[in-house]
C-alpha cells in the first residue's frame, strides 16, 4: 500500500503501537508524536491533508484517532471496523482480555474506557469530515448489524457525511477487487482534492 501511495506523492504511516491498543490514550498520542515528527523533519505544510483509514481494529482506531487527533484528519476510510467498542467486549470471548491490555491504568473501569473510545459513543462529536465505511456482509468477527450499520445511522442522526458500501458474500475485511479499490479512491481523492461521493 506504502508503495502505490507514494507513487501519487502520498506518504502512508503506520504506527505500530501495542496489538491490541484499542486507540487508547497512549496510542493516540503516540500517532500524534509521529506526524509532529513528520511535518518538523520534512517541513510540511500545516494545512497538509491527513486521511486516517484502516480495517477492524485498525478500522476503529482510524474512527477514535479522527475524533482525538491533534491535527484532524480531512477524511476516514474504514474496512469492517468496530464501531460500538461496549458491544464488542462482550462479542468473542477473546475480547476482554485485549481491552484490559489497553484500558489497564486508565480512569474508571473497563466499560468506562470502552465507552471513552467507542465510535458509537462518540458520534455526536466526531468531526465533520467525510467517513467511508466498507463492510463486508458475512463477516463473523465483527458484526455488521450492530457495528457499521448502528454507527452510520447514529452519525447520520448528528448530520454527518458518511457512507456505508456492504461488500456481498465476503467475510472480515475480505474485500472484492473492487470495493479495495473503492478504498483506495475515498484516501486517494480525499489528499488530492477530488469528489469522494
Amino acid at each position: 500500500d506504502g508503495e502505490m501511495y507514494a507513487e501519487q506523492g502520498i506518504l502512508y504511516v503506520y504506527p505500530y503501537n501495542n496489538p491490541w491498543n484499542w486507540m487508547n490514550r497512549q496510542a493516540i498520542d503516540f500517532t500524534d508524536e509521529i506526524i509532529d515528527v513528520l511535518f518538523e523533519h520534512y517541513g510540511l505544510a500545516q494545512d497538509l491533508p491527513i486521511v486516517s483509514s484502516g480495517g477492524s481494529m485498525g478500522g476503529h482506531g482510524a474512527l477514535v484517532y479522527s475524533h482525538y487527533a491533534k491535527r484532524t484528519p480531512v477524511a476516514c476510510v474504514t474496512n469492517c471496523p468496530v464501531c460500538n467498542s461496549v458491544f464488542h467486549l462482550g462479542e468473542r470471548p477473546d475480547l476482554p482480555r485485549t481491552y484490559y491490555s489497553a484500558y489497564y491504568g486508565e480512569e474508571g473501569t473497563i466499560e468506562e474506557a470502552a465507552m471513552r473510545y467507542s465510535p458509537f459513543h462518540l458520534a455526536k462529536t466526531m468531526p465533520k469530515i467525510p467517513y467511508r465505511i466498507i463492510h463486508c456482509e458475512k463477516d463473523k468477527s465483527v458484526n455488521l448489524e450492530r457495528h457499521s450499520e448502528a454507527f452510520v445511522k447514529e452519525m447520520l442522526t448528528y448530520g454527518h457525511d458518511i457512507s456505508l458500501e456492504v461488500v456481498k458474500d465476503r467475510g472480515h475485511c475480505n474485500l472484492t477487487l473492487a470495493a479495495q479499490r473503492n478504498f483506495e479512491k475515498y484516501i486517494l481523492d480525499s489528499i488530492l482534492n477530488k469528489d469522494i461521493k
